[in-house]
């Protein structure tokens, strides 16, 4: 198989994940804060991690520059109707360009 037939293969994959399969099963969802620590260089302890300046992450947000690293920093409630179901946290980092 060629590369760019690789690559439609993919695309097409991860189309029918994100934009099928996941709502189909995860119907329910409830909402998520999230801040980010960005930090140049690597590595970044726990500790230093932990004493960040956490500042609000959006969706679409950049990470940061290339050989930096970034905390992420998630809260959210768990609805009561959830209760003694499974709970997932589904997150994308958007290192894929997805098409229509």
């Amino acid at each position: 198989m060629a590369s760019s037939e690789n690559e439609l293969t993919t695309s097409r994959l991860g189309h029918v994940l994100m934009d099928v399969l996941l709502p189909a099963v995860h119907r329910d969802t409830a909402p998520l804060v999230v801040s980010a620590f960005r930090a140049r260089g690597e590595p970044v302890s726990f500790e230093d991690a932990r004493n960040g300046a956490y500042v609000p992450f959006h969706i679409g947000d950049a990470w940061g520059p290339p050989w930096s690293t970034t905390w992420f920093h998630v809260q959210g409630q768990v609805p009561g109707r959830w209760s003694g179901l499974p709970v997932v946290a589904f997150f994308d980092p958007g290192f894929a360009e997805r098409t229509g």
